[in-house]
C-alpha cells in the first residue's frame, strides 16, 4: 500500500494539517491525482500552445500562489516557528512526502533575505527531454511564494542549474528586490 502524504487543506477558512485520506473527504477540496508522466504530458501541451514565454510565466505564478497560501496556512498552524516550518516543508515537498523533489540543499538568510534551494529528481524533469532553458518554473514561484510569505519580503527566484539542462541538479536563488 502506498503511505499517504502530508496534506494541507482549509476548511471553514480553518488551517490544518492531515496524514490521512479521509480528511481530503472531510475537507471537502477536490482534488486530482495523475501521474508525473501525464503531468508532463499536459505541461508540454500547454507550452506548445501558449508559447515559452507565456507558459513559464503561467506556471511561476501558479506556483507563487499555491507556495504562499500553503505556507501562511503551515506557518500558522505552526504557531510561527520558523525552525519548524522549514523542516515541515522539507518533509511535505521530498519523494517520501509530497513526490515533488529530493532537498539536497537549503541555504537561508533570513537577514539578507537571500536563499539559495538545490534539488533533485524534481517532478516537473524527470520525464523532459534536454533542454537549453530551465523547466521548473512551478518550482521557482512556490519557493518564492513560500519564502515572501514567511519572510514577510518582496522576493524574486530564479533558477540557475536544471537537470533539463543537463546540470546534476536543480538550483533556485532567492534574493529581495
Amino acid at each position: 500500500m502506498v503511505e499517504p502524504y502530508l496534506i494541507l487543506t482549509r476548511h471553514k477558512g480553518e488551517g490544518q494539517i492531515s496524514t490521512r485520506i479521509d480528511d481530503i473527504e472531510k475537507s471537502r477540496q477536490s482534488m486530482i491525482i495523475q501521474s508525473t508522466y501525464q503531468i508532463h504530458v499536459l505541461m508540454e501541451s500547454f507550452k506548445e500552445r501558449l508559447g515559452l514565454e507565456e507558459f513559464s510565466s503561467l506556471l511561476y505564478e501558479a506556483g507563487y500562489r499555491s507556495g504562499k497560501e500553503s505556507a501562511i496556512l503551515t506557518y500558522n498552524y505552526l504557531n510561527n516557528n520558523e525552525s519548524d516550518f522549514w523542516d515541515f516543508w522539507i518533509k511535505a515537498v521530498e519523494e517520501t512526502g509530497g513526490g515533488w523533489f529530493k532537498v539536497l540543499n537549503l541555504d537561508l538568510d533570513d537577514e539578507k533575505k537571500k536563499a539559495k534551494l538545490r534539488i533533485k529528481n524534481s517532478f516537473l524533469t524527470r520525464h523532459l527531454k534536454k533542454s537549453n532553458n530551465p523547466s521548473c518554473w512551478y518550482i521557482s514561484g512556490y519557493f518564492n511564494g513560500t519564502l515572501e510569505a514567511v519572510w514577510g519580503a518582496d522576493l524574486v527566484t530564479r533558477e540557475k542549474k536544471c537537470e533539463s539542462m543537463g546540470d546534476p541538479y536543480c538550483e533556485f536563488h532567492t534574493e529581495g528586490y
